[in-house]
Formats: C-alpha cells, structure tokens, sequence
C-alpha cells in the first residue's frame, strides 16, 4: 500500500491554466465520453480506457476527455477535469442533438465526470443516460442533478474506491481483468433503456469544493494547490475544503510561508452558481468495492 500524496507530493505544481474542452467527435446515435486516470497518456489513457472505448458496434462514438492528468487535479477532487468534462459534454449535446450521451471515467476521470456531469447545462444533463466509472474515488455516490443509472466498477482491494488517497495494484488491474467487457455490456443495457437506476442512496454527503473555494484555498497557501496528511479520507478533505472559508484547510499537510502570489490560480474554469456539485460519499455502504457493479447488480 502506497499513500499517493506522500509518493507523488514532490510533483505538485501550481495551477493555473483556463482549460477548456472542446468536442470533435462525429455524431452518432450513441455518444461515449470518457476521462483517463493520472499521469495516463494518450486518448484514452492505458489501463481500462482503450479497451473499453474500442470494440463498440456500428451506431457509436468515442470521445476523450483531454484534461491535465495531475497529482493537483487529485486534490482538487477532480475539479479542474471536471470543468474540461463540462464544456464537452455541453458541446456533445449541443452539436448532436439526436445523440444519446454516455460518460465514463478511471479514477482521478471518474471524479472528473462526475464534476463536469454535475455542472453541466441542465438539458445536456438530460441527455445523459448512463454513466461508467472504473476505480471510483466517489464509489456509491449520487451524482447532482442526474437521476439515470451509474455502474461503478471497484474491485476488491482497491484503496481509491474506499475513499483514501492509497494506490494499490487492484486499483491498477482493471486493464487486465474482466472489467471492460463487463463495463460494455452494462453500456449497451443502458442505451437500450434498461439501466439500473437504483444504485445511489448514500448517507450523508460531503461537502465538495466550488472552483471559487478552490481558487482562494489555492491563493491562501501561496499559489499552490494544498495536499492533504497522509491517512486523510478524500470525504474529509472535500469537507475542509468546503469549510475553510479561503483559508488552508484542515488536513493540509503543509502551508506555504510568505505572501501569495497575487491573483488566485483559476481552477480551469468559473462557475456562475455556487452549487457544490458533484456531492456524494465516497465510504458509503452502496459500494462496489469486493466486485460487485453498483447500478446493475453484477458480481464480477
């Protein structure tokens, strides 16, 4: 067992960038939107994305999510994805209207659909009528606004889908098991109307950052996005986040000393609303995390 922040903290960068997404896939009937994992290259990353992208019947297309795959992009809870997973899912609706939308996401790109999801337009939200995510960080939880089915893949072992920053090799298998294929048949169930809409009934939800929280979070600890203790939960660092009011947050495993750079990083976005977005529970019993693929009650 690894703990991520404690492995990859000397990586963290600053943050700034106004990343957009931009939609340039054909239409289709069917419209497959999907976000890799950190530090993934390609399209699609290489672990469960190309093979589960590929392979798809006539009537379907794919597209990536192209977002800045970075240990910041984890502690921010997959914000900054999740703004580029906006734009393209609100591009797909628009410039396909008679489309049906799909989106999927591997671990920090499971938490950045489920960000862009949340914060799409309401109709391009409507137009969504499934969701896949592999090696889930939200593994259980509902996603704000969206009432269709979810299938979350998390296999037994998988320190991520339990709510920690912890990478383990079960959250790096799921290129090399059963998943994908699995993962595609719960796709076509739901294109065909027959998804499992009854997989989310958390507790209560954390509290989930604004990119306005993020942004003065980021300007108080000098510019850098904070990293949180070893052993912090993904559920608490969201609720600290949430609550330090533009101040380091509880659970910060460092603060940066001197005056912050002037003008706060811009999390990849602005969002008119201050709607928390994406809330959910990432301990929450509904979880799939010894196999079992929430949302359609198949045992892997």
């Amino acid at each position: 067992m690894i703990g991520l922040n404690n492995l990859l903290r000397p990586l963290t960068t600053l943050v700034g960038s106004t990343e957009t997404g931009n939609f340039t896939a054909d239409c289709a009937p069917n419209i497959l939107i999907f976000a890799k994992g950190t530090f993934e290259p390609g399209i699609y990353g290489i672990l469960v994305g190309p093979s589960f992208t590929s392979g798809l019947p006539a009537g379907w297309t794919t597209a990536g999510v192209a977002y800045d795959v970075d240990i910041p992009g984890d502690f921010c809870l997959g914000l900054p994805g999740g703004m580029v997973a906006k734009d393209i899912i609100n591009q797909a609706a628009k410039k396909c209207p008679a489309s049906n939308l799909f989106v999927s996401g591997y671990s920090q790109g499971a938490m950045a659909i489920r960000n862009g999801l949340a914060r799409a337009d309401e109709s391009a939200r409507a137009r969504v009528k499934g969701v896949v995510t592999f090696g889930d960080p939200f593994n259980g939880s509902p996603i704000k606004g969206y009432k269709g089915p979810i299938s979350i893949f998390c296999n037994t072992g998988d320190g991520v889908c339990t709510g920690n920053f912890e990478l383990r090799p079960a959250h790096l298998s799921y290129g090399f098991d059963t998943s994908a294929g699995l993962a595609q048949k719960e796709l076509f169930k739901m294109a065909a109307g027959n998804g499992d809409q009854s997989c989310c009934n958390p507790p209560a939800p954390p509290k989930l950052p604004t990119p306005e929280q993020w942004a003065q979070t980021v300007k108080a600890n000098g510019g850098k996005v904070p990293t949180p203790n070893a052993g912090t939960s993904i559920a608490d660092w969201g609720n600290a986040i949430a609550e330090s009011n533009g101040a380091i947050p509880k659970f910060a495993a460092s603060e940066v000393k001197g005056t912050p750079k002037s003008g706060a990083p811009d999390v990849k976005g602005t969002l008119k609303s201050s709607a928390s977005g994406a809330k959910g529970n990432p301990k929450s019993t509904t979880s799939g995390a010894k196999g079992t693929v929430v949302g359609s009650k198949m045992v892997k």
